[in-house]
Formats: C-alpha cells, sequence, structure tokens
C-alpha cells in the first residue's frame, strides 16, 4: 500500500500519534468495476483480508511485546 496522503491513517499517525493504523483497500485496482466487487470474488477478498489483518495486529503484538521488556 502506497504511503496515504490526507486520508484517516495520516490523522490517527500524525495528530493522534496512534503508532498503529491501517488501511483495507478493496480490488480492482483499475477504473473498471471500480469498487464494484463481484459476488464471485468477495471470499477470497475476505480471506486476504483476513491473513492481512491478522498479521497487522501479530506485528502490533510483537511490538507492543518487544517494548515491554526491554
Amino acid at each position: 500500500i502506497d504511503i496515504a496522503s490526507g486520508s484517516t491513517v495520516d490523522w490517527a499517525y500524525d495528530d493522534l500519534k496512534i503508532p498503529f493504523a491501517n488501511t483495507i483497500e478493496l480490488p480492482p485496482k483499475s477504473a473498471s468495476p471500480g469498487f464494484v466487487l463481484p459476488p464471485s470474488e468477495a471470499p477470497g477478498v475476505c480471506h486476504e483480508t483476513y491473513v492481512g489483518m491478522k498479521a497487522f495486529l501479530a506485528a502490533i503484538k510483537q511490538e507492543l511485546q518487544s517494548s515491554m521488556s526491554g
């Protein structure tokens, strides 16, 4: 994911000093059909989102544990 510009993630980092923020982007990346996801692709997108969030939360947990121990 590219660095966000003017998004809520920027606001969370810069203004609120929240150390962890995430943006979920939906496919497709092209203009057609935009963010209208065909129903047949929903299970795959759900799985990818789940795996990504699981990794994001694991990284946060690891960061917090290491900052508490050292």
